[in-house]
Order: structure tokens, then C-alpha cells, then sequence
């Protein structure tokens, strides 16, 4: 399918755009009408190109300055290289799903609680809106190091960014035997 833009003078808009339709505006015998074509007709809007620009900048300057752990884990190296080597768009849906698995709170993840950021836990089961774990912290008042937690709401914890992969593997192991 082929796109066009027409320009209509605005005086003229009238003549040639229907609610949704092409028109072709005809006289015939002193008679004055508008033939639908069918062919439809979206508006078009410029785009806000500083907008975009500002988009792309922000974008750009946090890839550079990405330590070299997270730009190998998204773009597969650690150089200003590493994510040029990509379209924006694929840059950009390659750093979305990366950020997405950095926030998911998952077993292996260290999760600290959005309103007592003191109180850091040891992800070690999950369901779909709770987990279970073990306190990597002491909290006053409210836990020791090792003590047990289970069914915490994970919307009230964020992930460190921490994550113990061997935890992970020990914890298979156990569920094996």
C-alpha cells in the first residue's frame, strides 16, 4: 500500500475531506457536489521532533553511562560501540526487557522494603504475589540476621540489584534430594 501526503489549503478542506473519506469536489450544470472516493483519510500530525531528539538523548546518555556488567548483560560488550550496533528501536526494546528482568523480584533476588529500606531479604520462594525468604539484615524491632520470612507482599519490596546465583543452585540441589 502507497501513502501520500496532499496538502489542502484550509479554505479548501471542505472541498476535499470527507469524516473519514477522500472527496472529489465536481460542478456539472451549474451544480456543485462532492464525490466519495472510499479512500480513507487519516490526519496527519508533525511529529514533536524535540521531543523525539530529547527521547533519543536521554536514552543515549544512559547507555553510556552504564557500568560495564549491566551494558554486556543488554548489549553484549562494554563499549560506546556495544549499543550502536543496534537500531534505536532494537537498542531500546533490548534495554526495556533487560530493565524489566533487573526489577522482577525472582528467587536469588536481595529485596528491600520500599518503606524500611534497612530490611533487606533473601528471596528464596515465590508465588505469584508473595515470596519467602531469610533477613540478610538486622532491623530493630522487627528481624535478625537468618530470621524467616514468608508471604511478604512483593509489592512492598524492590529489588537491590543483587541476585546470589549460587543460592539458587544450592537450593535446586536441596529440593532434589
Amino acid at each position: 500500500m502507497a501513502k501520500y501526503v496532499i496538502e489542502i489549503p484550509d479554505e479548501r478542506v471542505g472541498d476535499f475531506v470527507g469524516s473519514t473519506h477522500l472527496l472529489m469536489p465536481y460542478t456539472m450544470a451549474e451544480h456543485k457536489g462532492h464525490h466519495d472516493t472510499g479512500l480513507s483519510l487519516t490526519p496527519y500530525t508533525e511529529p514533536d521532533r524535540k521531543a523525539i531528539e530529547d527521547e533519543v538523548w536521554e536514552f543515549a546518555t544512559i547507555c553510556t553511562k552504564m557500568n560495564g556488567a549491566d551494558s554486556v548483560d543488554v548489549f553484549g560488550g562494554f563499549s560506546l560501540d556495544s549499543f550502536t550496533n543496534y537500531s534505536y528501536q532494537e537498542a531500546k526494546a533490548k534495554y526495556e526487557e533487560w530493565r524489566k528482568r533487573k526489577d522482577e523480584i525472582r528467587v536469588g533476588c536481595e529485596v528491600q522494603h520500599k518503606k524500611m529500606p534497612g530490611l533487606k531479604i533473601y528471596v528464596t520462594d515465590m508465588d505469584d504475589n508473595s515470596f519467602g525468604g531469610f533477613a540478610l539484615c538486622s532491623v530493630e524491632d522487627v528481624c535478625d540476621y537468618g530470621d524467616r520470612f514468608s508471604e511478604c507482599n512483593v509489592h512492598q519490596y524492590k529489588p537491590t540489584g543483587r541476585v546470589l546465583p549460587n543460592i539458587v543452585e544450592l537450593l535446586k540441589k536441596m529440593k532434589e534430594e
